[in-house]
């Protein structure tokens, strides 16, 4: 009986330090901003689906353990709908902090003497990180909606 108390137990362990192990491995993967420097994240995302996006962004190498990790780790749970700039996170524990805190990306324009507003428009066009919302109004609408 003792026997078998004390092998549940080492098995117990083993099992333990495996995903203790796995755990710092996966967070400790470096990330591989290939496409876009941006990273985003639509309201009402599940933890399962912001693991879907790293995955299928190829951020990240596919992992069991990564959406409990973002579903159960107190700092990694509450993670934020928004654009993320993905300029200076070189792991994925470094992303998920900062997708957890509110620097969500600022982007600024800047207005040119010369460039009308449909060179803008065909330059937003091909944006992906820009939802668009103006696609298919007429000039008129657009500068009404701006109060011009």
């Amino acid at each position: 009986m003792l026997k078998k108390f004390l092998f549940i137990i080492i098995i117990l362990f083993g099992i333990g330090a495996t995903i203790a192990y796995q755990y710092t491995h996966v967070l400790k993967q470096p990330i591989q901003i290939s496409k876009s420097p941006f990273l985003i994240i639509e309201r009402g995302t599940s933890s399962k689906r912001l693991a879907n996006i790293l995955v299928e962004q190829k951020l990240v190498k596919p992992s069991i353990l990564l959406p409990y990790i973002i579903r159960f780790d107190p700092k990694f749970k509450r993670f934020k709908a928004g654009v993320f700039s993905l300029e200076k996170i070189t792991t994925l524990e470094n992303l998920l902090t900062h997708i957890n805190g509110t620097q969500e990306a600022q982007l600024s324009l800047r207005f040119i003497a010369g460039r009308t507003f449909k060179d803008w428009q065909k330059e937003w066009q091909g944006a992906e990180f820009l939802k668009q919302t103006l696609k298919n109004k007429s000039e008129s609408e657009i500068a009404k909606l701006l109060g011009i």
